[in-house]
């Protein structure tokens, strides 16, 4: 399946056509992060919160099995129409970015395949990098010798996988790596917290308020 570019905006079969081809390249992607061991099942039990639960027991690698959840859940991505947002995690500081450069190439060939581009412009696709314990800091420093970091999509010579399999050649794709990015109207940053898209809401509240208020007090 091959889409064809440069079609109409607001055309209503060109959106039907888009939607289906959208959902066959994705579908490509599932099934090849998966064959890479990019996928991941998340464990969790109805009678616990999963804010009580340590990322160990979430994710099944915790060595007392009686504290993983007697349910287990397959995570591929969050879609939502034509956005999606990949979860990549891994023990080491140098597997997590390795494994988020293989699944950027992998989505990067995929849905070139379909004839979609992804766009990689600021705001566009981007990547949040949560790096810790050895290795991290030597590896932030490497993302920022050329200035703004960048995440870089595996080459035609691609790294050992942390599983010691070498993944296949894929073609190179980059995007900036950022430490807060807006996704459906929320602002999700590298550490969790709540306060800069709570602030962010204050302050458009804030906005339409002063405006709603000059015409109905003055």
């Amino acid at each position: 399946m091959h889409a064809i570019r440069w079609a109409r905006q607001g055309c209503n079969p060109g959106s039907i056509i888009f939607n289906i081809t959208y959902e066959y390249a994705l579908a490509a992607v599932r099934t090849v992060a998966a064959k890479e061991n990019l996928t991941y099942e998340l464990h969790w039990d109805p009678e616990t919160p999963p804010w009580a639960l340590t990322p160990h027991q979430l994710l099944g690698s915790d060595p007392h099995p009686e504290n993983i959840g007697p349910n287990a859940t397959r995570i591929h991505e969050a879609t939502y129409v034509d956005d999606n947002v990949f979860f990549i995690c891994d023990e080491t500081a140098e597997g997590t970015l390795q494994k988020a450069r293989c699944l950027l190439s992998i989505v990067g060939q995929e849905f070139g395949k379909a004839g979609l581009q992804l766009n990689t412009d600021p705001g566009k696709t981007e990547a949040i990098l949560s790096l810790r314990g050895p290795s991290s800091r030597r590896l932030w420093r490497q993302l920022r010798e050329q200035g703004l970091p960048r995440l870089h999509g595996m080459d035609g010579n691609p790294p050992v996988l942390p599983q010691g399999r070498a993944s296949t050649g894929r073609p190179a794709v980059s995007c900036g790596i950022v430490d807060s990015y807006r996704h459906l109207g929320s602002i999700k940053n590298e550490n969790g917290s709540p306060l800069q898209d709570s602030k962010a809401r204050a302050n458009a509240m804030f906005i339409t308020y002063t405006q709603l208020a000059h015409r109905v007090f003055c």
